[in-house]
């Protein structure tokens, strides 16, 4: 028996059309489940160290994002600390881990993650930053909130200061169904194409089960369109059928000399 893969999966990242380096990077596992959009902050090639180094410690985790996201700090923090010039460096990320029917999500900074399911598209994260801060606090519209100054000044990152515990990382577990649509991006792509139009794209592409590549090539190509100010990463999930535990669950009793599958005996 030949199962199709669980997902439907695109990753894309791009410098822009305005920066020279592109400090951001992700993290697409598909057969671990884990997935992640992390921008660098730092200026020259900091930023990307800082990004490439939490990138290596989420891919060598365990899969306890708050763990991975954790010691990705404590890393960047120690080579920010033996190499003076890089001093200030850091980045932000949302990571996520599927498990079977659940997305498992991890979140600092000003990436994003929306979902788009069978009632519509909602933002799964917060912007860690003094603008959203504030449009909560006095209930500004985006549109008035993009209006404040130092509207990028993030509150929250990895690696530009010590942390104990976990309470500064946002994390979430929500349901991943057949058909469902996860998009993880960072705010070179949310910057340019803002929720209310990402909603109505999301929900559009999970009802015509557009191609996560299509959907992928399209984001991309409307953030560069729009100036591309920022480097833009993107990585679209969409749930096909059976989590990939279920998948490997039903191939390893294919494999087994009585065939038995699970729920079955």
């Amino acid at each position: 028996m030949r199962m199709s893969a669980p997902w439907d999966i695109a990753a894309r990242t791009h410098p822009g059309r305005v920066r020279a380096h592109n400090e951001d990077t992700f993290v697409c596992d598909p057969d671990r489940g884990r997935f992640a959009v992390i921008d660098g902050m730092g200026g020259r090639a900091a930023g990307a160290v800082a990004a490439n180094l939490t990138r290596k410690v989420l891919l060598d985790g365990d899969g306890d994002l708050r763990r991975s996201i954790f010691e990705a700090n404590q890393v960047v923090r120690a080579d920010a600390q033996a190499n003076p010039e890089r001093e200030g460096m850091g980045c932000v990320v949302t990571a996520a881990v599927i498990e079977g029917d659940t997305i498992l999500l991890a979140h600092v900074g000003d990436t994003r993650a929306y979902l788009a399911s069978a009632t519509g598209t909602e933002q799964l994260t917060r912007d860690h930053t003094a603008t959203a801060a504030s449009q909560e606090a006095y209930g500004l519209s985006d549109a008035q909130a993009r209006a404040l100054p130092h509207q990028h000044a993030v509150t929250n990152d990895v690696g530009r200061v010590d942390r104990e515990g976990f309470d500064w990382i946002e994390t979430h577990a929500v349901p991943f169904a057949r058909g469902d649509l996860l998009l993880l991006c960072s705010d070179g792509l949310h910057d340019l194409v803002p929720s209310s139009e990402l909603f109505g794209l999301l929900t559009r592409a999970r009802a015509e089960k557009v191609p996560a590549t299509h959907l992928a090539d399209q984001l991309l190509a409307l953030a560069l369109e729009r100036g591309g100010r920022d480097n833009i990463t993107l990585v679209a999930v969409r749930r096909r059928h059976a989590g990939a535990q279920l998948v490997r669950a039903l191939g390893a009793a294919l494999r087994r000399p009585d065939r038995t599958l699970p729920g079955n005996r």
